[in-house]
């Protein structure tokens, strides 16, 4: 299983529609899964930009990481971010930073030394609605 630890995402303005990357970082390092938010600025026309993300643990076909909430702007891309992940043999968490969707990635539990294969496919970023954007 893993979860947020840090996100990265690009944002769009919803005024002028230019780009602006953020970030999020949970408490404790991603350690909880407390909701988490932030407010940016667009650097062109300064509208306040606010995301809000709700963390959740993916386990194997578990198609969600999180839920993303904005006002002012829209969700982009999700870039490369920072994950905790659970050692299936010892339960032991290890951080995995700057990982993004298509890669596979391989971690050693730092307690019990096993080899961790972690990886996903793809992220989608839907509309309130459940229409893509």
């Amino acid at each position: 299983s893993f979860h947020f630890s840090a996100a990265r995402f690009q944002l769009q303005c919803g005024r002028c529609r230019s780009s602006a990357d953020g970030s999020l970082a949970g408490p404790k390092e991603g350690a909880t899964l407390a909701v988490v938010g932030g407010s940016f600025e667009c650097g062109k026309c300064h509208q306040r930009m606010v995301v809000r993300l709700q963390p959740q643990i993916a386990y194997g076909g578990s198609p969600l990481i999180g839920t993303f909430a904005t006002v002012g702007c829209l969700l982009r891309d999700l870039l490369p971010s920072d994950f905790l992940a659970a050692c299936f043999k010892c339960s032991q968490t290890v951080r995995v930073k700057d990982f993004g969707s298509g890669g596979l990635r391989r971690a050693n539990c730092r307690q019990c030394f096993a080899l961790m294969r972690i990886g996903f496919e793809g992220a989608s970023v839907e509309a309130e609605g459940g229409g893509a954007v």
